[in-house]
């Protein structure tokens, strides 16, 4: 088993940790009707950020993980996520936003992908955020033991998520934004509007890729990047109660915080959410709720545990896993598909077969 990770240095008291709303995060289970109505209106402010047709296309990048560093990969982001063409869009070009030309970087290590790839609006008035889309693959952990989470205080996490997600953020450091002059800003005030301008990271990934974004998504909000509107598909659960209350909290997507991270879920994929079945692993952020390959919009839009979730009413079972690759979003329906043509010829992912 990996080996636990070291501590974590104390935290920079500067104008740029102040202005990432880093803080120390309750633990408190909301209980009283003000909190519930509080979570109530978090949650549908978080359903204002959800677009399916942003979501379908971070399906289409999430599907592309598979083919971690073939050299078909740079050609298949390409053409998956380019400008429109003679007035016809890619999956991305719908969502208001393409794959900057020269950007993709892309690490392998044993159980873990990582590819990274700088994301643009496609005109002045796309409502996308400029950033880096962080794109996570990797084999589901044993489970074996719950580590406390540096910067979190009393938070549990999955040993072996944390191991990747430290060693992930390490090797993509030089890919992410530049943040320097954000982190020596003269005021509070300045870093927040510099970290807004030049800080911004998207995580996607499905499955244990979903898993390890989750990790990587709230240590990345404390170094001060800003996690935007991000979606991971069939998510499991990576930790315990108050990581989750933690991650609500630091990743809801209400002002002035970022994100949020939206889980979207479909089919068989919704049991995701449940998996691990055994406590103390406990669900969190948001679920859009697909019920079928077959569904054309979600049916639910909930927090995480909720009983009228979709993935709340599909319990996993248990010592048994959910499917991680069956997604209405994804092209052909399967998250997990790729093809000899997609990874080693550059065809995009709309176009690929669903040969594993």
């Amino acid at each position: 088993a990996p080996a636990a990770p070291p501590p974590a240095p104390a935290p920079a008291s500067t104008p740029a940790a102040a202005a990432s709303g880093a803080k120390k995060p309750s633990a408190a289970t909301a209980t009283s009707p003000r909190a519930k109505r509080a979570a109530m209106l978090r949650t549908r402010q978080a359903s204002r950020s959800y677009s399916q047709a942003t979501a379908t296309a971070f399906a289409a990048l999430a599907q592309l993980s598979n083919c971690y560093n073939k050299p078909g990969i740079y050609g298949a982001l390409g053409t998956t996520c380019s400008l429109p063409i003679f007035g016809s869009d890619s999956v991305c070009s719908a969502a208001g936003f393409y794959s900057v030309p020269g950007s993709l970087w892309v690490q392998s290590q044993k159980g873990w992908g990582l590819q990274s790839v700088k994301l643009a609006p496609v005109s002045s008035t796309s409502s996308f955020k400029a950033g880096v889309a962080l794109i996570f693959h990797a084999q589901e952990p044993a489970y074996a033991e719950l580590v406390p989470l540096p910067g979190c205080e009393g938070c549990l996490v999955d040993m072996e998520y944390l191991s990747m997600a430290d060693a992930a953020i390490e090797a993509a450091r030089w890919a992410l934004p530049d943040c320097a002059t954000a982190m020596m800003a003269d005021n509070a005030a300045a870093a927040a509007q510099m970290i807004k301008e030049l800080c911004s990271v998207y995580v996607t990934g499905h499955g244990g890729g979903a898993g390890l974004a989750q990790v990587v998504a709230y240590k990345l909000k404390s170094m001060p990047y800003r996690i935007e509107t991000s979606y991971l598909f069939n998510a499991p659960k990576v930790g315990d109660e108050k990581f989750a209350a933690a991650m609500a909290g630091a990743l809801s997507g209400a002002a002035p915080q970022p994100g949020p991270v939206i889980n979207v879920v479909t089919g068989r994929g919704s049991e995701w959410p449940t998996y691990p079945t055994y406590k103390p692993y406990k669900a969190w952020a948001y679920e859009a709720y697909y019920p079928s390959n077959s569904s054309s919009s979600m049916t639910a839009f909930c927090a995480a545990g909720d009983a009228t979730c979709g993935s709340s009413q599909a319990r996993a079972t248990v010592g048994e896993k959910p499917n991680a690759c069956s997604h209405a979003l994804a092209p052909g329906g399967d998250l997990c598909g790729f093809s000899v043509q997609q990874c080693y010829l550059g065809w995009p992912a709309a176009e690929a077969g669903n040969e594993d």
